[in-house]
């Protein structure tokens, strides 16, 4: 893939960040990958829960998840079970080998000339700059622009959804994700700092994720502009598909 503009994404947890990359994804030479919804909390170490939520809480994309070997640990084995065979937790593989072996079985556009992806286990933009994984990145290819992410009007709402993301977690973990300047703080670290280390392999484009599903214009024909693509002419129905998400929580506020 390396005639394919890439644009890597980057999101902390909690912030709709698989969701984003499939709504980028729909666009004009773009793959057009297929998405569905997941109704269980994040996975612990166990990789497994038995908990389902009524309403849909967050967002699966087969195809967008890239998996590079950098100096970032990780916690448990996030290849998808049917390449596991294939490559261990600590291969690094090539663009070339995702297309081949995760994005062959997935639905999508194969005259695709742009592509949005997030290092699998690795998006988070403070972990990234904490152990300094740009020149990894560097080694596997040449990032076209970085797409990040800030909450917006939706801190509130990142933060209820992310208390029960997290339901395997510690209770006294969780109970942080609910104070009023927890999502807040993490955006602020990331636009002052995290951010701009990032900005060093490529230019960075963010995201108002609050003003996106909030169905703001000007938000969106930036996006549409930084992604070098055309508007979507079934634009309310993509973003439906991110606000729903959230309608548990729109209830409550």
């Amino acid at each position: 893939m390396k005639d394919k503009k890439l644009f890597l994404v980057w999101h902390d947890n909690g912030w709709p960040g698989t969701w984003l990359l499939w709504f980028i994804n729909q666009h004009t030479n773009f793959p057009k990958f297929e998405g569905s919804y997941l109704f269980s909390p994040v996975p612990g170490p166990s990789e497994s829960t038995n908990f389902k939520f009524e309403m849909p809480l967050h967002y699966s994309c087969d195809g967008v998840s890239w998996h590079i070997k950098t100096k970032m640990p990780t916690v448990r084995n996030f290849l998808p079970k049917e390449v596991r065979n294939k490559f261990t937790n600590n291969d690094s593989i090539t663009l070339e080998q995702h297309q081949k072996y995760f994005m062959s079985e997935c639905s999508h556009d194969e005259s695709f000339t742009s592509i949005a992806l997030k290092l699998s286990a690795q998006h988070n933009p403070g972990k990234a700059r904490r152990w300094q994984i740009n020149s990894d990145i560097a080694k596997e290819c040449k990032v076209h622009k970085n797409i990040m992410m800030i909450a917006g009007d939706y801190e509130w709402l990142i933060g209820r959804r992310l208390y029960d993301l997290t339901l395997e977690d510690r209770a006294e973990d969780r109970k942080e994700k609910l104070k009023s300047n927890y999502v807040k703080m993490i955006d602020m670290k990331n636009v002052t700092t995290n951010f701009p280390y990032l900005a060093e392999t490529a230019p960075n484009y963010i995201v108002n994720i609050g003003r996106r599903l909030n169905e703001f214009e000007g938000e969106y024909l930036n996006l549409v502009d930084a992604l070098e693509t055309e508007p979507k002419e079934d634009l309310k129905k993509l973003v439906k598909t991110g606000t729903v998400m959230f309608q548990k929580y729109l209830k409550d506020k």
